[in-house]
């Protein structure tokens, strides 16, 4: 394969729209997961007021069917990049099966869910410097695991990271 068949294929890769709103936001702690050179900050950004963040202690979870606008940072990743925020977020791999094989059956897969931390999907964040609309994968957490004893409520949408 010549230098310039290699270059191509690494310009095949297919890149995401991510939305971080914690410890993945630059100058945090896990910012260095966005720091490969295929990552691009595409700016700050905010959510629809449709979620509750909540300070999980040493990172934050955002919660669908609230009423708070989360404020964090969109960026472009490779699916590389990606799949270690997959793993990071606690995101469960996906099977990876030959086709033909038999599907897993939805109650192994639903099993599969519950033992990640976060769940990933898709929606719509707002960039604060120009106003536009971007369709971003985000990190969800699951309203079922807050510890409503523990985790607190963070009222303007936006997570610190204690020092």
């Amino acid at each position: 394969m010549s230098e310039e068949e290699s270059v191509w294929e690494e310009d095949d890769e297919e890149y995401h729209n991510v939305f971080v709103y914690g410890s993945l936001k630059r100058g945090f702690t896990n910012d260095f997961f966005l720091r490969a050179s295929s990552t691009i900050f595409l700016g700050e950004a905010k959510t629809k007021p449709e979620y509750t963040l909540y300070d999980l202690g040493s990172f934050p979870g955002m919660v669908e069917r609230g009423h708070t606008a989360v404020i964090g940072e969109a960026y472009e990743v490779s699916s590389w990049t990606l799949g270690w925020l997959d793993k990071l977020e606690g995101i469960p791999p996906e099977d990876d099966e030959e086709v033909g094989e038999e599907i897993k059956e939805s109650e192994e897969k639903e099993k599969k869910k519950e033992e990640g931390l976060y769940e990933r999907k898709t929606i719509t964040v707002t960039l604060l410097e120009d106003g536009s609309s971007l369709d971003v994968i985000v990190y969800i957490f699951p309203r079922w695991k807050i510890d409503i004893g523990r985790d607190r409520i963070i009222k303007g949408g936006v997570w610190e990271e204690k020092k």
